[in-house]
């Protein structure tokens, strides 16, 4: 398992430099009109806050429907809770180093500056599509965050510590009673399943970024911070502006 602790640090270093070279490359290479009309960045990035941000108050619903889908199903979903944690545990030593490198994808500090970075190359690159489908992708990040952290106050303690799923200690702001739902999952649905649907242009594109959520949400699971419905509930409402 070094092996796979050794990849982990590597894709990580990895990932964040090819983020930085793309903010970097887009930054210097900045051009002086967009679509043929002489605009300033503020004018443009102004204009596609306030097209996102109208489309979120029409949308709002989305999400409350998505977070009672979720509420819903992470109740039968419990019960599996306990026998998914007793196989992870059976071969924890040989699948934790595995499961951190598949959380990595769902880390505030790979998902915010890959946003980011998605957003400024549409810019540069006179992109529209990809810019605002970036720019979505990061206020579906924002609302779905803000729902998530508020419904961690329901304060589930993580496998980790738990001796059973159903052990609750609400309004606590400690890591250990902030199980429920999976936050990493939440991010990265909410921007993975955004760029599948709004900038992928290939059924293969989509497929995989479709995907990462799910790989997240399992390595969430093989390092024994998350139960199973922690991680369904938290996929469900990170997809929610784009799915209901």
């Amino acid at each position: 398992m070094e092996a796979w602790s050794k990849f982990g640090i590597f894709f990580r270093f990895l990932s964040l430099s090819l983020i930085f070279w793309l903010i970097s490359y887009s930054i210097f290479s900045f051009p002086l009109s967009f679509g043929g009309e002489k605009k300033s960045v503020l004018q443009i990035l102004a204009s596609d806050i306030s097209f996102e941000f109208q489309r979120k108050k029409e949308e709002f619903p989305k999400v409350i429907i998505g977070t009672t889908v979720a509420l819903t199903a992470a109740i039968p979903l419990s019960l599996a809770d306990q026998y998914v944690r007793n196989l992870v545990l059976s071969s924890y030593n040989k699948t934790k180093d595995v499961g951190e490198v598949m959380s990595f994808l769902g880390e505030g500090i790979f998902l915010v500056p890959f946003s980011f970075a998605g957003y400024i190359f549409g810019l540069v690159s006179d992109n529209e599509k990809v810019r605002l489908g970036f720019m979505r992708a990061i206020y579906n990040l924002v609302f779905t965050t803000f729902i998530v952290q508020s419904l961690k106050f329901s304060g589930r303690e993580r496998p980790a510590w738990a001796e059973y799923q159903y052990s609750f200690y609400p309004l606590r702001f400690e890591n250990r009673w902030r199980s429920f739902p999976s936050g990493h999952s939440q991010a990265s649905s909410s921007v993975y399943f955004t760029v599948a649907k709004e900038v992928c242009e290939s059924k293969l594109c989509s497929a995989v970024f479709y995907s990462l959520p799910f790989i997240v949400g399992a390595g969430r699971i093989l390092v024994n911070d998350h139960w199973l419905s922690d991680v369904a509930g938290g996929i469900i409402i990170g997809f929610s502006f784009e799915v209901f």
